[in-house]
C-alpha cells in the first residue's frame, strides 16, 4: 500500500470548485481485503481517532462512515484514507469536510483519493499521516503492515506536529476575518505570503497585512510607531497625552478603534478578557479619538486611552491618549460576551468599505479560452487581447506564447497554467485579463482563480476531455462561449451559471435556432455574394459584423480555422461587454498578431499570407461593413440592425 502520485489543485478542478489534493493510491494485495475482512482494524482505528464516528459518509446520520466500514465486506482502504485525511486536518485546526475516492479507469487496486484542504502543507501532512496510521493498524499478517512501534502516545505526538504546522501557516485572526469579509462581498483574494493578502485583481487590487492596509502612508505608520513623536503631534492639536494610566487618579486603560475617520469600537480590558464599551463611549472621547487618528494620517488606527470612565468626557473627568497603533488587532475589540462573529463583521465591514467604497470595482474583466489540441485557443486568446487593447484596455494575457502585459512580453514560454494566471491577476497595471487554459494545466493543477466573467470552450475530442473542461464553464459568471457544432461542448451549457453564447458555422443548427428564438446570443457564419460573413444574433436582433475576408488573419477568407477563431474571439468580446465597433476594428487590425500565432497552429505559408494581406488590407477597409444582398436568407430568422 503506497502513494504513487500527489497532485495539488490550488483552485477549481475536476473534483470540486475549491482547492483539493489528489493522491493516487495503490492498495496492492489489500484490494482483496476491505475493512470488514481485516480483523480488529475498524476497532483499533476508532479507538485511536474516535471523532471519525461523527462522519456521515453520505448516509445522512452520524456514524455512517463506521457503518460502511462494518457492513457486508466493509469499504476499501482508499475510502478510509480519504476520511482520515479529512479528520486529521479538522483535528489540526483547519476544518474541511469534502472528499472523493474513485478508480477512474486506473488499474485494479489503484484509486484516486481526493480531499479538500485549507492549508496546503497541512493537507499534504494529513495525507501522509493517514497512510502511516492505516499501515500501523493493519493486521500483522498483511504485507503492508508497519511493525515499527506505534501507540496512542506516538499518534498524539504526530498529531501535535500537524497542529503546530497548522498554526505556523494559517492566516492570523485579523487577516482571516478580513478575507472572510471579502468573500462575503464577492471580492477575490490572493495570498501572497504568511499574512500578506491581495484583495481584488489587477488595477483594482489592495493589500492587507493584519489590519494594516496598502492605503496607509509610510509616514503615518512611522509616526504611530514612535510614541514620543506621536505625543508631540497630538499635543500640537491640544489633545491630552500621557505615558500610562495613573492609578492614583483611578484611571483605567481603554482601546478605541477608528476606521476611515470614524470610531467603530471601544473596549476595556478586564484581566484576560475584554468588555465591549462602544455604546458607553462619550461623544467628547469619540471626537478626540477620531481627531487623533486623522492627525497621524492613518485609515485604520487603535487609540490607547486612559480615563476614570470612558462614559465621561475627558474634559471633565480627566483622560489622555497613551499612543496610536497602526495595525490594531481586531480581536481586542470583540469583548468576552457572545456574538463575537457578528461583532467581527461589524469591525471588518468599515475596513472593506474604506478599501472598496460603494460602487468601486474590486475585480477586472476576466476571460478564459480553452479546448483540446489544435483548437486554435492561442490565436483566439490573442485576438481577444487585441480587441480589448484596441478598445483602450491595459490587457494582461497568459497564453502558450507567454505572459504579456499591455502588449509587452513579460515571461516567455508556455504559460497556460494556474501560476501564469496569478502573474496576470497580480499585476497592478492590468484592467482586463485573457487567460488561455490548457487541458494539461487544468488536469494537473486546476485553475489559478475561482471565477471569471467569460469562459470559452472551442472543442472537446472526447467525453473525458469534455468532463475536464466542465470546470471552466462552471466558474463563469456572465457568459460561456460554446461551440454549438460540437455536441460535447454544447452540452456544457447545462453546467454553467452563465448565459451561453453559441458559435456555429451551420446556419441550420437547430440548437442555435431555439437559443436565438429564446432571446439568446450567437455568432453565426452566413453565406453572401462576397463570401461568408460573421453575424451576431441577439435574440431577434441581427448585427452583421464583418465579411471573413475583411479579417486579415483569415488569409482573404481562405483559412477556415482562423474564420472560426475570429468568430470565437468576437463572441468572447461580446460576452465581456466590448462595443461592436471595437470588435470590428480589433479583428480588422489583427494581421501582425495572427501571423505569429499561426506559425504554431497552421501549416499555411506565412510569407504568402502577409503578401496577400498587404495588397488587400486597404481595399478591405474601404468596403462597407454590411453586405446588402444575401445569397440566401438565413434559416435563423431575426430582425437586422445597423
Amino acid at each position: 500500500m503506497e502513494i504513487l502520485e500527489t497532485r495539488v489543485y490550488r483552485g477549481p478542478n475536476t473534483y470540486a470548485l475549491w482547492p483539493m489534493i489528489r493522491l493516487q493510491l495503490d492498495l496492492g494485495e489489500l484490494e482483496d481485503h476491505p475493512t470488514a475482512e481485516l480483523p480488529g482494524f475498524t476497532d483499533r482505528l476508532i479507538e485511536l481517532v474516535p471523532t471519525l464516528s461523527d462522519h456521515t459518509c453520505g448516509l445522512g446520520v452520524e456514524g455512517g462512515f463506521i457503518l460502511r466500514m462494518r457492513e457486508d465486506r466493509g469499504t476499501w482502504l482508499g475510502h478510509v484514507l480519504e476520511h482520515l485525511a479529512i479528520e486529521l486536518q479538522c483535528l489540526a485546526g483547519t476544518p474541511v469536510s469534502f472528499g472523493k475516492t474513485r478508480q477512474e479507469n486506473l488499474p485494479r487496486g489503484r484509486y484516486h483519493v481526493a480531499y479538500s484542504y485549507r492549508e496546503e502543507p497541512v493537507g499534504l501532512g494529513a495525507g501522509r499521516l493517514a497512510l502511516s496510521v492505516i499501515r500501523h493498524l493493519l493486521p500483522p499478517e498483511r504485507p503492508a503492515h508497519d511493525p515499527s512501534p506505534f501507540d496512542h502516545a506516538a499518534y498524539t505526538a504526530e498529531l501535535d506536529r500537524l497542529v503546530q504546522l497548522a498554526r505556523s501557516c494559517t492566516l492570523d485572526p485579523t487577516t482571516a476575518a478580513l478575507v472572510e469579509a471579502a468573500e462575503r462581498r464577492d471580492i477575490p483574494w490572493i495570498r501572497l505570503d504568511h499574512s500578506l493578502v491581495q484583495l481584488g485583481h489587477g488595477r483594482h487590487q489592495r493589500h492587507i497585512h493584519e489590519s494594516l492596509t496598502s492605503e496607509e502612508r509610510q509616514i503615518a505608520v512611522e509616526i504611530a510607531s514612535d510614541r514620543r513623536l506621536t505625543h508631540r503631534v497630538l499635543e500640537g492639536l491640544g489633545l491630552p497625552v500621557q505615558e500610562a494610566p495613573n492609578e492614583a487618579e483611578g484611571q483605567k486603560a481603554y482601546s478605541i478603534l477608528v476606521v476611515d475617520g470614524k470610531v467603530v469600537a471601544a473596549a476595556e480590558p478586564n484581566g484576560t478578557d475584554r468588555t465591549d464599551r462602544t455604546a458607553d463611549l462619550h461623544e467628547d472621547n469619540r471626537v478626540m479619538a477620531e481627531l487623533a487618528v486623522q492627525a497621524i494620517g492613518l485609515g485604520v488606527g487603535g487609540v490607547g486611552f486612559v480615563s476614570p470612565d470612558i462614559a465621561r468626557s475627558y474634559k471633565e473627568a480627566g483622560g489622555a491618549i497613551t499612543g496610536i497603533q497602526a495595525s490594531p488587532t481586531l480581536g481586542l475589540y470583540l469583548g468576552s460576551s457572545g456574538g463575537r462573529r457578528r461583532k467581527m463583521r461589524h469591525l471588518t465591514g468599515p475596513i472593506l468599505d474604506m478599501l472598496f467604497p460603494e460602487g468601486s470595482p474590486a475585480s477586472i474583466p476576466i476571460s478564459t479560452i480553452s479546448g483540446g489540441n489544435r483548437s486554435g485557443k492561442t490565436t483566439v486568446a490573442r485576438m481577444v487581447g487585441h480587441i480589448l487593447s484596441q478598445a483602450g484596455h491595459a490587457v494582461g494575457m497568459a497564453t502558450s506564447d507567454g505572459v504579456s502585459i499591455d502588449g509587452t512580453l513579460a515571461v516567455p514560454g508556455d504559460m497556460t497554467g494556474p501560476l501564469a494566471s496569478q502573474l496576470v491577476l497580480r499585476d497592478p497595471r492590468v484592467d482586463a485579463a485573457v487567460l488561455e487554459t490548457s487541458c494539461d494545466g487544468l488536469e494537473s493543477s486546476g485553475l489559478g482563480w475561482d471565477r471569471c466573467g467569460v469562459a470559452a470552450v472551442l472543442n472537446a475530442e472526447s467525453r473525458e476531455l469534455a468532463k475536464l473542461l466542465r470546470t471552466v464553464v462552471e466558474v463563469a459568471r456572465d457568459s460561456c462561449v460554446l461551440n454549438a457544432d460540437d455536441p460535447r461542448v454544447a452540452a456544457l451549457a447545462e453546467h454553467s451559471p452563465a448565459d451561453p453564447i453559441y458559435v456555429t458555422r451551420n446556419v441550420r443548427n437547430e440548437l442555435v435556432r431555439r437559443h436565438v428564438g429564446g432571446r439568446g446570443k450567437a455568432v453565426v457564419l452566413e453565406g453572401g455574394i462576397s463570401g461568408p460573413r460573421l453575424v451576431l444574433y441577439n435574440g431577434e436582433e441581427q448585427i452583421q459584423l464583418l465579411r471573413a475576408r475583411q479579417i486579415p488573419a483569415t488569409q482573404d477568407g481562405a483559412s477556415a480555422q482562423n474564420i472560426h477563431n475570429a468568430m470565437f474571439a468576437a463572441a468572447v468580446a461580446i460576452g465581456m461587454g466590448v462595443a461592436v465597433d471595437d470588435i470590428r476594428e480589433g479583428l480588422r487590425t489583427f494581421a501582425a498578431e495572427a501571423a505569429e500565432a499561426d506559425k504554431a497552429e497552421t501549416t499555411t505559408a506565412i510569407v504568402d499570407f502577409q503578401s496577400r494581406v498587404q495588397k488587400r488590407d486597404e481595399e478591405a477597409r474601404k468596403e462597407p461593413v454590411f453586405e446588402p444582398v444575401l445569397e440566401e436568407e438565413p434559416v435563423i430568422q431575426a430582425r437586422r440592425a445597423g
